[in-house]
Order: structure tokens, then C-alpha cells, then sequence
């Protein structure tokens, strides 16, 4: 879990590709260095 506002890094050190996965719920929106807003079309 990861409270508004933090800041989330993922890297893949390795060869092999990697899988990852994860849940949210309705409202999730993220804003990216860039300073847009992206909300995912299945969290509005």
C-alpha cells in the first residue's frame, strides 16, 4: 500500500522480463513527473 502522494520507482535489474501486478479502485489517478494526471479508464 502506498499513501497519496508517495513516490513508486520499479526497475528490472535482471535478463528476464518481468511481471507485476496490483489493485486499485475507483479514483485512481497518478501524476507522473511530467506533472499530467493519468486516470486508467476502469477507475472512473
Amino acid at each position: 500500500m502506498a499513501p497519496a502522494g508517495s513516490v513508486l520507482a520499479v526497475a528490472n535489474p535482471g535478463d528476464e522480463p518481468a511481471r507485476m501486478g496490483g489493485t486499485t479502485r475507483a479514483g485512481l489517478g497518478a501524476k507522473p513527473a511530467d506533472g499530467s494526471i493519468l486516470t486508467p479508464p476502469w477507475a472512473t
